[in-house]
């Protein structure tokens, strides 16, 4: 059984998520048995999708399923005092074999 766990580390109150997919164990590290944390900084657009991505923290075996996984994800567009807000958001994926 694999696992993989997300954990928002500068979570925005200004910016919600609205629908997280979660990544996909890559069968290839599930193989090799490969465990580890991926970080992944990107940025919210104004429209609630994820513009620019970026590892802050690799696991080369594990990198392309966090990036693609945060790719997917969309956000609500959220608007305060009659503007529209958008930013950047930091996640932790701990990928665990069990």
């Amino acid at each position: 059984m694999s696992e993989v766990r997300v954990t928002v580390i500068n979570k925005s109150d200004r910016v919600n998520p609205e629908e997280w997919i979660p990544a996909t164990y890559p069968p290839e590290a599930m193989a090799a048995r490969v465990e580890g944390v991926v970080i992944v900084e990107f940025s919210v657009e104004a429209d609630g999708k994820v513009g620019e991505t970026r590892v802050v923290r690799s696991n080369p075996m594990l990198d392309r399923a966090a990036l693609d996984a945060v790719r997917r994800w969309q956000f609500t567009s959220a608007r305060h005092f009659g503007g529209l807000l958008c930013g950047t958001q930091t996640v932790a994926m701990s990928f665990t074999l069990r």
